[in-house]
């Protein structure tokens, strides 16, 4: 069974580039959100987001970069989905 991965980004976000690299890395499929227009910046704050990017797996918030490898690394140990 699949999963999907939603980024949450900002284009010149250096933490989103490397999020997508580590997803690649994985081969594992995602969908990007740019958040690239002051209105969408803002809309994003007002949803309780501090900063880019925000990962979510299956609608769940895992969080930025660090918490995605966190999580990857756990989940890779024991499911076949990762």
């Amino acid at each position: 069974m699949g999963i999907h991965v939603l980024i949450r980004s900002n284009p010149p976000c250096g933490y989103c580039t490397k999020t997508k690299a580590l997803l690649d890395m994985k081969g594992l499929a995602y969908t990007t959100e740019d958040h690239e227009t002051p209105e969408k910046v803002e809309a994003f704050k007002n949803a309780g987001h501090r900063s880019f990017p925000r990962v979510f797996i299956d609608g769940e918030l895992i969080g930025g970069f660090d918490e995605l490898q966190k999580h990857l690394q756990e989940k890779s140990s024991e499911d076949d989905d990762f």
